[in-house]
């Protein structure tokens, strides 16, 4: 405007001169930069005397510097890494704003090694060592740094401020680094182990083999890589296996299986085989991971077991069949046996000498611990046939226990011995097997005459809503701990001394136990040595 021009030359009058810089239209429509300086000479009327220079290009190359330090800038901001330069000492001449905010300004002057190393120590490959050469890159991985990281170090010779420096720039790569040695266990583990290891992509080429295939199956690496697995097909499974075996893995799911596979040589072995889809983040399946364990020998021992356990199985059949048909066999012989010694005690065949009548006595006992043997074999061969089974019925546990002492009335005189009924009800009732029941409790009840020398037996019967529990205590000498895990043994006789009772055959205690089990009860025994014996079973009260 005309009158900011006048005020500028009113005050170039008042200073005597003035340096500027103004732009202005040429002739030929130009606009051209120009540095003006102006001089006032108080002479006459006083003059101004002005010089031109046109700067025109000198502000286009300064805009373009400007211009390019805004951008040098915005990338160093928005380069991810920290960077430093270093002189050829190692002292720090410059931190970009990323390590800035870390160390401080502070940090400038101090050696680079004393600043991000853990240890303060210079590296051992450091690129200082070997001198600065202008414009090259050599780059180090370092381990300790900024606390345990790890980090790779790119090293840049440049000039900075007029000196031979180095621009550092430091990436971290210390999940790299731990997913590197990671991914080098797996390789290692997958090379080393003892099972098969097949890896191919989604059409099931195979990419990998590890030595244990190569030494199992005979093929070598290079022989199978490119192959399919069919390499190996036996013609064992048939077309349905293969089906389900690809429309398992298709969908994504873990297959398992045994299959029979031929090696090279036409061996065929079994093979416990899982093949696990791997997905890539999309979740598409891009390879299958197989894994093969060689059970050849497991299989041939599991199929030897079955051979032999069929046999056993046969051999046992035939053993249940001959007790069966021994007991049968024996009863009847044996209790004609019985009868005639009996008629003869009972002097139906006329008068016994004492004599006599003491050896008669004596082989009737024994014909009687005969027949109890043959009813023990014939019961617990029928409970080990698994074909036992149960007549039930609705019975009185209180009557049946009183019906049980009085089939032992002959051996309770003779004992001695108080018998004590404790019964909390007069009436129990419950749906269980009535002989198998009576067989159990007249067993219990021996048994304590046969290990009480003097004392008492308790039997006593309780009503606990949905079942009945029965315990048959004695003052005996009890069993030892040691023994008490065996009590329901089969044949086992344990070092008690006998009480006026017969001695047992060593199966009663294991039929006892294997009637209540049917009955889907529970038994159990309590003892100690010189403080009795207390057995204990519980019975459902069923419908």
């Amino acid at each position: 405007k005309p009158e900011d021009t006048k005020r500028h030359i009113q005050r170039i009058i008042a200073s005597g001169g003035d340096r500027f810089e103004s732009n202005h239209r040429c002739k030929d429509g130009r606009i051209v930069d120009l540095e003006v300086s102006v001089n006032y000479l108080a002479v006459e009327a006083g003059r101004l005397f002005a010089f031109l220079r046109d700067i025109t290009e000198r502000k286009k190359r300064q805009r373009e510097l400007e211009e390019a330090n805004a951008v040098n800038s915005s990338l160093i901001r928005a380069i991810p890494f920290g960077m430093d330069i270093v002189d050829k000492d190692g002292n720090v001449l410059w931190l970009n704003p990323r390590l800035e905010s870390v160390f401080g300004k502070e940090a400038l002057g101090k050696k680079c090694w004393e600043l991000y190393r853990d240890d303060k120590l210079q590296c051992d490959d450091c690129p200082l060592m070997g001198g600065i050469v202008l414009g090259e890159t050599a780059t180090i991985e370092v381990f300790g740094v900024l606390g345990g990281k790890s980090f790779q170090i790119s090293h840049t010779g440049m000039i900075y401020q007029g000196k031979t420096a180095i621009l550092e720039i430091f990436q971290d790569i210390t999940d790299h680094k731990r997913d590197q040695i990671m991914l080098e266990k797996l390789a290692v583990a997958v090379r080393r182990t003892a099972d098969m290891v097949v890896i191919t992509d989604k059409d099931g080429k195979i990419e990998y083999v590890n030595p244990a295939f190569e030494a199992q199956t005979g093929y070598k690496a290079e022989e199978a890589v490119g192959q399919t697995p069919r390499l190996l097909k036996s013609g064992q499974q048939d077309q349905s296996f293969y089906e389900r075996l690809w429309k398992t893995i298709l969908s994504g799911e873990v297959f398992r299986g045994i299959l029979i596979n031929k090696k090279k040589d036409g061996r065929l072995y079994y093979s416990e085989k899982t093949i696990t889809p791997i997905k890539d983040e999309h979740g598409v399946i891009t390879n299958f991971v197989s894994n093969d364990k060689d059970i050849t020998l497991r299989k041939l021992a599991e199929e030897e077991l079955l051979r032999l356990n069929n046999e056993l199985w046969d051999l046992d059949r035939r053993k249940n069949e001959f007790i069966n048909m021994s007991s049968h066999e024996l009863r009847t012989p044996i209790a004609i046996i019985r009868e005639g010694i009996s008629q003869m005690v009972e002097g139906l065949h006329g008068e016994l000498k004492p004599e006599q009548k003491y050896f008669l006595d004596k082989s009737f006992k024994n014909v009687n611990r005969l027949i109890k043997i043959v009813d023990n074999i014939f019961e617990i061969s029928g409970l080990d046939s698994e074909k036992a089974f149960l007549e039930e019925e609705s019975l009185d546990m209180v009557e049946l226990v009183r019906s049980a002492i009085a089939d032992c009335d002959r051996e309770i005189k003779k004992s001695g011995l108080e018998i004590r009924e404790n019964f909390r009800q007069n009436k129990v009732e419950l749906n269980a097997d009535r002989k198998k029941i009576n067989w159990v409790l007249t067993e219990l009840i021996r048994n304590a005459l046969n290990f009480t020398e003097k004392g008492y037996i308790e039997i006593q019967v309780e009503d606990k809503e949905d079942r009945v529990e029965v315990s048959v205590k004695d003052s005996g000498k009890g069993i030892a701990e040691e023994d008490l895990p065996m009590v329901f043994g089969k044949f086992q006789q344990f070092d008690r001394d006998f009480g006026p009772g017969e001695r047992g055959t060593g199966l009663g205690l294991a039929i006892v136990k294997g009637f209540i089990e049917l009955h889907q009860g529970k038994i159990w025994v309590e003892s100690k040595l010189g403080e009795g014996t207390k057995f204990t079973f519980s019975l459902p009260k069923g419908k």
